[in-house]
């Protein structure tokens, strides 16, 4: 069933593309499921063109690690296997902590490891350039009886720069692994810091704006509301993309500013591909996700390329699998999970030291798996939270033997304005009313 969402009464939306195209739908889809009665759990995904809504949850998976029974590596990798061997739509995320061997005891996390759910229902959007959007039911349930678009209200972008207080400490983390470095005991850790945000960030709003640059077609815009936790990013980073025969892997690693002048960005560029310590950072990376996924089958890497994003550009090789007869989705995971320490086992060591908190879901993966088994799994970065914690938001750098501690402290800055938050607008000074809501 398809719906032309311009002039069905039931999923009424204005002529023309909103900001954000299908994102900003998908938005408005998740704005009337928050405001239905118990609140079902909803997650979007996708692109300016193409995005789905998965709502309600026929069936969940939802696992903390070192919280009691079936808290090991071995117990979390084999129920999820067991999860996803039933076909259908499945979407969700697996977070950090599923990345940590069972000797190295966590402080449990304000979200699951993982969760991941077989939703009542799905939607579609496709929202080209041209005419009216299309939403196609694709699952059909009781959940979308007397369902309607909600609104999203406009609000500011909020730049995130000025909250960052606490680089000190960053710092300091950064210069405790270039000294393992230098003793021969490290080659690559990414480290990460947190960052507290207001309380007032719209979540559901930085969603329906996604970012307005992605040439290379790989970011995806996210957002999931569930049990304790919603959370919504816009990651570059696409790292598996195709079903359990074949696959794409996007790999991202070494970044770089960008300039607003034509003859400055490109002297940028070109820095960035010339800089010695980008390049090892990069090969390092390269190498381990190579070596990961070699686990699965045949791997080939691809030409290095740039990805170009609104204010920082990436080092990016395309890598493509060819999985052996057998490989399930959740060795393919399994795979894809990121550690960013190599090597693998004393980097992780020196992690829990660096960062006692748990990570939750950053820096792990978020995505959805379709009926004919195709999948689109991105990695969580410049992704807001909100949990029983607050709002905040993650951002990391890995650390090589060519860093620096302030230069590592920049890099997560240049990451920390690559996050989309958004807040509702105040009212204008001495006015009883609103301004006119406007675009962020």
């Amino acid at each position: 069933m398809t719906l032309r969402l311009e002039s069905r009464p039931s999923a009424t939306e204005p002529a023309g593309q909103p900001p954000g195209g299908a994102i900003g739908f998908a938005a408005r889809w998740c704005a009337g499921t928050g405001r239905m009665p118990g609140r079902p759990a909803t997650m979007a995904f996708g692109t300016t063109d193409t995005a789905h809504v998965l709502i309600g949850e026929r069936r969940r998976l939802s696992l903390r690690r070192y919280a009691g029974e079936d808290s090991t590596a071995a117990a979390l990798w084999e129920r999820l296997a067991r999860f996803f061997d039933v076909p259908g739509f499945v979407a969700g995320y697996l977070g950090f902590d599923a990345v940590w061997p069972d000797d190295l005891a966590r402080v449990g996390a304000a979200s699951p490891a993982l969760h991941l759910f077989e939703p009542e229902a799905v939607l579609r959007i496709d929202a080209g350039p041209r005419g009216p959007a299309l939403c196609t039911v694709l699952q059909d349930g009781p959940v979308l009886a007397g369902l309607m678009p909600g609104d999203v209200p406009a609000g500011e972008v909020l730049p995130l720069r000025p909250l960052d207080r606490d680089a000190h400490t960053y710092r300091r983390a950064v210069n405790r692994v270039l000294d393992t470095i230098r003793k021969g005991q490290a080659q690559r850790l990414t480290v990460a810091r947190r960052v507290d945000l207001p309380g007032d960030i719209d979540l559901l709003a930085s969603f329906a704006v996604p970012p307005a640059e992605d040439a290379a077609g790989l970011g995806r815009s996210y957002y999931l509301r569930t049990d304790g936790l919603e959370l919504a990013g816009h990651s570059p980073e696409l790292l598996g993309a195709g079903d359990e025969r074949q696959f794409a892997c996007y790999k991202l690693s070494g970044t770089g500013p960008r300039a607003t002048a034509a003859g400055e960005d490109a002297a940028l560029r070109a820095a960035l591909l010339a800089d010695p310590k980008i390049l090892e950072e990069h090969a390092l990376s390269i190498a381990a996700t190579r070596a990961a996924l070699a686990a699965l089958g045949a791997v080939e890497a691809r030409t290095m390329k740039v990805l170009e994003r609104r204010g920082l550009r990436h080092l990016l090789t395309p890598l493509a699998v060819e999985c052996r007869p057998g490989t399930r989705l959740a060795d393919i995971l399994r795979a894809l999970l990121p550690a960013g320490a190599q090597p693998r086992d004393a980097g992780l060591r020196l992690l829990a030291d660096l960062e006692p908190a748990s990570r939750g879901a950053w820096y792990g993966l978020i995505g959805l798996r379709r009926p004919d088994g195709g999948f689109e799994f991105s990695q969580v970065l410049r992704t807001l939270f909100r949990d029983d914690a607050g709002v905040h938001t993650c951002v990391g750098a890995a650390v090589t033997g060519g860093s620096t501690a302030e230069g590592e402290c920049e890099e997560t800055r240049l990451k920390l304005d690559d996050v989309t938050a958004v807040r509702p607008r105040q009212p204008a000074r001495g006015s009883g009313r609103s301004p006119r809501p406007a675009r962020p």
